[in-house]
């Protein structure tokens, strides 16, 4: 409804005012408070005539006149299901403009014709070989097949509807977010089973309707001139079927396991060298999440024990690529043993998984270069709700810069910076942005006058 007052503030009559919209469009209400399409026919998805984006109005006798604003297809409400429209109204030389916001995060009208749901598996999977996906928890070597869902309406619009999901077994499980997504970097449906079995997922919205035109109730007639008389609202079961998931359960006897060194197996004194300890399934894929302790023997008296087992959170786990490291230095000739330990997700003792043997001769190199200290950081980690919490020690380096890095397709990604404490520790509260995936991290702290530059191993979260 729109008024038109003069400088008093008193209503004015027959004055007329132009109308723009820059979004949506004017509903054509000229035959009378008739605003459907032209020629509307029984079974058809209720829809409004347009007068396009400018009219002219007047208030004729009174002080006041109505008018309708509608919108249909936009491609604003793609990302978020909102556009921001604004309406301007001019008489003379008076203009006042309201702005406004349409939104589709709401059961439509009606749903697109074709595919109003669609339910699709997100582009980033964990598994190699869906339907296929290996049970067990999600927190440790255990898969999850995520799923992406998108909605429309009768435009084509996505939408933003809530959704009810169930499965068919008792021995799987999901995680839902409840509604239909905009942004598909987080999926909707999270799946994983805590052993095997076959997981098909239903997934229906919530309140579906239509609103079409109908015939008469009571003579089966139709009224194109008047069909406002004959609408007709429903409730409709708009639903989909995943294909099923396949679960298999890790079998550790089939799987594969290889403990490797980055360069030779034979190396000066001092030098630090990497261990690659990987893990690949039964069917070949990478086991992500694994617990494994490192375990290392000499050279000489020294020794290295990389978690304590009673509590697998200190424990590394198994990147994306099915890898977990060790890096250590030799400080005298001879071999180190290097053994990986393996644990299933309750903490249960697999046993050892792969040993291998790095020799340590020849000269050693300066320890200290340039008079400074080598320095051995470590990195520890736990994640907290939607943060992940990284511990950087380093007692030499008290004052040293640290910086932590995110480890993305093999490459390190600057997540975070400080300067370690008097006690050389700094502690990082970074956001977690894998949700319930992995996140591997990696920091480095920068030499003092009186300390060697240091990189900690490798940390996996999820």
């Amino acid at each position: 409804e729109l008024e038109v007052e003069n400088a008093d503030g008193v209503p004015l009559t027959d004055v007329d005012i132009d109308l723009t919209v820059e979004e949506g469009f004017f509903v054509d209400i000229s035959n009378g408070n008739l605003a459907f399409e032209p020629t509307p026919t029984p079974g058809a998805p209720v829809d409004f005539a347009s007068a396009g984006q400018s009219i002219t109005v007047s208030t004729g006798d009174g002080t006041s006149t109505i008018f309708a604003v509608n919108i249909e297809r936009n491609e604003g409400f793609d990302d978020d299901g909102l556009v921001d429209d604004g309406l301007r109204a001019t008489a003379g030389a008076a203009t006042d403009v309201h702005d406004f916001t349409w939104t589709t995060n709401a059961t439509p009208l009606n749903p697109r014709d074709t595919n109003p749901l669609v339910v699709e598996l997100s582009d980033d999977q964990e598994s190699s070989i869906l339907p296929q996906a290996r049970a067990g928890d999600p927190a440790g070597s255990g898969q999850v097949v995520d799923y992406d869902v998108e909605t429309y309406d009768q435009f084509g619009n996505r939408t933003s509807q809530d959704l009810t999901v169930s499965d068919n077994t008792p021995l799987a499980d999901f995680f839902a977010s409840g509604t239909s997504e905009f942004d598909l970097t987080q999926p909707a449906i999270t799946a994983f089973a805590a052993q095997a079995t076959n997981q098909v997922l239903e997934v229906e919205l919530d309140g579906s309707v239509t609103n079409t035109y109908a015939d008469d109730v009571n003579d089966s007639s139709f009224d194109p001139v008047n069909p406002n008389g004959s609408l007709n609202q429903a409730a409709i079961q708009v639903e989909e079927d995943t294909d099923a998931i396949n679960w298999y359960d890790l079998d550790v006897a089939n799987s594969t396991f290889s403990l490797t060194q980055q360069g030779a197996q034979t190396v000066p004194v001092g030098t630090t060298v990497t261990m690659v300890f990987t893990a690949r399934d039964q069917e070949g894929q990478p086991i992500q999440g694994l617990f494994v302790d490192f375990l290392r023997a000499g050279p000489g008296n020294e020794d290295d024990d990389s978690c304590n087992e009673d509590v697998l959170n200190s424990c590394q786990q198994t990147d994306a690529n099915g890898q977990a490291f060790l890096d250590f230095a030799g400080g005298s000739a001879g071999n180190a043993n290097v053994t990986v330990i393996g644990y299933e997700d309750d903490g249960t003792r697999i046993g050892t998984l792969a040993t291998d043997t790095v020799t340590f001769g020849g000269t050693p190199p300066n320890p200290n270069p340039g008079g400074k200290s080598p320095i051995n950081p470590a990195l520890k980690g736990k994640s907290q709700g939607k943060k992940d919490i990284l511990t950087v020690r380093a007692k030499k380096a008290n004052g040293a810069k640290v910086t932590l890095f995110r480890i993305v397709n093999d490459r390190r990604v600057r997540v975070a910076s400080g300067t370690l404490n008097s006690n050389g520790v700094k502690r990082f509260a970074v956001r977690d942005t894998n949700g319930n995936r992995f996140s591997a991290y990696q920091a480095v702290v920068a030499p003092t006058s009186d300390t060697r530059r240091g990189t900690t191993q490798r940390r996996t979260l999820r």
